[in-house]
């Protein structure tokens, strides 16, 4: 947010102070007496242009967002695929934290009892509501959607994904807690990181909004123009603007994210001088010069460069292309006499 960043700290500053304030009044009276004196504070945001790639942001904020009570689960990977059970992997992987020196983590569950224990949706529900923080082996993270589905993917409960041979795992797992993230899922123009909490004091607060808002901007598809509004606020208080962009969305321009189809090497044909046959993936057929150049086609050579284009594509028929082939050769064979029946 360079240029802007004066403006927009000041900005900051003022919706933290009406934050803050919002959250006293709210101790203060009866009905929020029994609630926790710590909230998560969260950035949301809103963008003008929805891109379909799905993409996982990872923030670092100045300052860390340890918790002492914060309870933290950890999935990892089977020692012994063979073996039924699984307690030896706990105990092997309760053994290499306690030497490196790392007492955040509270549960730690292998993949073989994540599939046997966990299976039905109320235990995933369960499981996704018990603990704060999901740390996952970076082996097996590929895994996790299938084992966890919905009660985690679709509440965005991602695990924060851990390298389990680190030479510093300490650092390793201070960072995945610490730090924050945020998640696009490419199906919606709102998006929400957590950046800090309200034991913090006002200018650490504005020190991560800052921070994260910029690393956000940086990674957002489309930058600073795509970028609607954006918010702070508390799990269940009212959500406080601290900037908001008039723009069109006609102004803004996403990056292509599909992969052009490279075509298939060029082959030779015989019947034209220096001229070759290429085959583009979508079954295209192009003649062209030695330099790659388009050439026009000749009437004699529309058969000699379809059979090349067969050879190179090789794609399947659809399934109406089929159908029109199979009913083709129905008719193309000769039928015999029916007899009649006396």
């Amino acid at each position: 947010m360079e240029g802007k960043k004066p403006n927009f700290q000041s900005q900051v500053e003022k919706g933290v102070h009406a934050l803050l304030q919002v959250i006293e009044k709210r101790k203060e009276s009866k009905k929020e007496s029994l609630l926790q004196e710590d909230h998560m504070v969260n950035l949301q945001f809103t963008l003008k242009k929805v891109s379909k790639q799905q993409k996982i942001i990872k923030l670092k904020l100045p300052n860390g967002l340890t918790e002492e009570h914060k309870d933290v689960c950890l999935f990892v990977k089977d020692m012994d695929k063979k073996d039924r059970e699984y307690e030896k992997s706990v105990r092997d992987v309760k053994t290499v934290l306690k030497s490196k020196g790392i007492s955040c983590v509270s549960e730690i569950i292998p993949l073989k009892a994540l599939k046997l224990e966990h299976k039905p949706f109320e235990a995933k529900r369960n499981l996704s509501n018990r603990f704060d923080v999901f740390l996952a082996d970076a082996r097996i993270i590929r895994l996790l959607p299938s084992y966890l589905g919905k009660a985690f993917f679709g509440r965005k409960r991602l695990p924060v994904q851990v390298r389990m041979d680190a030479k510093d795992l300490k650092a390793e797992f201070e960072a995945a807690i610490n730090n924050s993230r945020c998640v696009f899922s490419g199906k919606g123009p709102v998006g929400m990181a957590t950046v800090g909490s309200t034991r913090m004091s006002a200018a650490e607060l504005v020190q991560n909004i800052v921070t994260s808002a910029e690393q956000l901007v940086a990674a957002v598809p489309g930058g600073m123009e795509n970028i609607r509004n954006i918010h702070i606020k508390t799990p269940d208080s009212m959500a406080i603007p601290v900037y908001t962009s008039l723009g069109s969305a006609n102004d803004v321009k996403l990056p292509r994210t599909e992969k052009q189809r490279e075509p298939v090497a060029a082959d030779e044909v015989t019947t034209v001088e220096n001229a070759r046959v290429k085959v583009y993936p979508s079954g295209i057929v192009k003649l062209v010069d030695e330099s790659g150049k388009a050439l026009e086609k000749p009437k004699k050579l529309k058969k000699a460069v379809k059979r090349a284009g067969k050879r190179g594509a090789k794609r399947p028929l659809g399934k109406a292309k089929q159908k029109a082939t199979v009913k083709a050769n129905k008719r193309q064979k000769p039928q015999g006499k029916k007899r009649k029946v006396k």
